[in-house]
């Protein structure tokens, strides 16, 4: 398509800066707004989603990576457009769905009140697991996908924080926390074996823990264990 030469002067200065304001290419130009609407028109373009959308870059400067997102600085852009289709299509793609916190850390902007109003509208649903919210897709389908998929990864978490020590909490005395996480995977493994078991067991697969070592770290860290199970 045809462009004039003012036109292109729009075009050149977009691509030497990558990112401006409709404000600034009139001023620096000194040409009219209908003037840069017509090049971005004639070119392609992308609108920054947030930042009021009013940066502008054309359509062949951006990188996006595999959120189909992309940044200048603190101008933050989608290949799916505004805010709102660009939250619905992350969401959409989602394996698990997202929380605010998580579409707030993607998106690098504010997402709160928008993930509210798209789920008041139906454009997305969302359901609880402990205090937070998690915004899925309304497809029946997908939301079982996705409502699967973030039960699992509550659960891992849930189970990587039970086996790791908290950092307040030392490592009992004398004994290194390789072998106080493999007590403790072996423990999920047999929940009602006794203390001379899970010895045997450790013991098995070549891992030298003592009977001892056992009670030291279920006492260290206040493990629960059936008094049937703790004969020795």
């Amino acid at each position: 398509m045809h462009c004039t030469t003012q036109e292109k002067a729009v075009i050149d200065c977009l691509h030497k800066w990558r990112v401006s304001t409709r404000k600034n290419l009139c001023g620096f130009l000194k040409i009219s707004h209908m003037t840069v609407v017509r090049a971005l028109k004639k070119h392609g373009y992308y609108t920054s989603y947030n930042k009021n959308s009013a940066y502008y870059t054309l359509k062949d400067i951006p990188t996006f990576d595999a959120n189909e997102l992309w940044s200048h600085q603190d101008i933050h852009f989608s290949r799916h457009g505004t805010l709102v289709e660009t939250m619905l299509s992350v969401v959409e793609q989602s394996s698990s769905g997202y929380t605010v916190h998580e579409m707030e850390k993607l998106l690098r902007t504010k997402a709160g009140n928008l993930l509210c109003l798209l789920c008041r509208e139906k454009r997305l649903s969302r359901y609880y697991t402990g205090r937070y919210a998690v915004y899925l897709s309304t497809d029946s389908s997908v939301q079982a996908k996705q409502k699967s998929q973030r039960r699992q990864q509550v659960e891992e978490t849930r189970i990587a924080t039970e086996l790791v020590p908290t950092p307040k909490k030392e490592l009992p005395e004398d004994i290194d926390i390789i072998t106080v996480v493999n007590v403790l995977i072996k423990m999920i493994e047999l929940p009602k074996a006794s203390v001379a078991s899970l010895s045997r067991s450790l013991q098995h697969q070549d891992i030298g823990t003592t009977a001892d070592e056992i009670r030291k770290i279920i006492k260290f860290y206040s493990l629960k264990k059936k008094r049937h199970s703790e004969h020795s």
